[in-house]
């Protein structure tokens, strides 16, 4: 899981590289004319991206080392929790593809590995996580914290 951490970051900065923010510096609201609604070029601004690339790589990369330090001290929410963001990693492999077909090929094949990369990891995170060991390990934490609990009541 920890590899995922990395895939993670690593996946933001490359979604930050490669995808451009475009601003409009001049927007007409009259559309009756028939022309595109934009009367100037748009102005694409690459450190906008790369900070939210960053700033999603953080975010994605902690969420990875979060799951991994509660799954193991044998929390079991953070097993389901983690099969949950797994969901969510599959939507974004399939909007990968989808972006795959839609934009220039130059753009989106680095973006496509790094998301390929993290959820491949995901996948295989997840499969350790509910194999047979790993539901007695998070069995066996859950009946050594209810006996912790009750020697401190005690």
């Amino acid at each position: 899981m920890y590899v995922g951490a990395t895939a993670g970051f690593v996946d933001g900065i490359v979604a930050g590289l490669t995808r451009s923010v475009a601003f409009y510096s001049d927007y007409s609201i009259s559309s009756n004319t028939g022309t595109a609604p934009y009367t100037s070029p748009p102005v694409y601004h690459p450190l906008v991206s790369l900070v939210s690339g960053i700033i999603m790589g953080v975010i994605s990369g902690g969420l990875w080392l979060l799951m991994t330090w509660n799954t193991e001290a044998g929390r079991n929410w953070a097993r389901v929790l983690s099969s949950i963001l797994f969901g969510f990693a599959c939507l974004q492999f399939i909007g990968g593809i989808v972006f795959l077909f839609l934009a220039p090929l130059s753009d989106s094949v680095p973006s496509f590995i790094a998301i390929l990369v993290e959820w491949g990891v995901g996948l295989a995170a997840l499969t350790q996580l509910w194999k047979r060991e790993s539901s007695e390990f998070f069995a066996f934490a859950r009946q050594a914290n209810l006996d912790t609990t009750k020697d401190s009541v005690t």
